[in-house]
């Protein structure tokens, strides 16, 4: 989950939030306002944060629809440790890591 792909002119941050901090999707395409956009990103952070209750157990035949989540969660704690800068380098996890999540999300239920 990445929160832009500039390089395609997508921006996929709530345009609410955005216009909250005064930035447009452009701003975000153009990387202007570095410091509002980790700002931005942050709120966007702290609304995912709570709304997870926890671990979610998932039922057995489900498990492969959702075991790709647990890549997300490696990727919002690697975006976290950066400060919420959707520009540093080093947020996207490895392939490797990734499959690793996935698999063990599949066998255990858990996301």
């Amino acid at each position: 989950m990445r929160g832009l792909s500039a390089p395609a002119g997508r921006v996929y941050l709530p345009k609410d939030i955005l216009r909250e901090y005064g930035l447009s999707p452009e701003d975000v395409i153009e990387t202007r306002n570095p410091s509002a956009l980790r700002d931005a990103t942050a709120a966007v952070f702290a609304l995912i944060g709570r709304s997870k209750a926890g671990p979610v157990d998932v039922p057995e035949p489900a498990r492969p629809a959702v075991a790709y989540a647990a890549v997300s969660a490696l990727y919002l704690r690697k975006l976290e440790r950066a400060g919420c800068d959707l520009y540093a380098d080093g947020l996207e996890p490895s392939r490797f890591r990734g499959q690793l999540a996935i698999i063990r999300s599949k066998m255990t239920g858990k996301v």
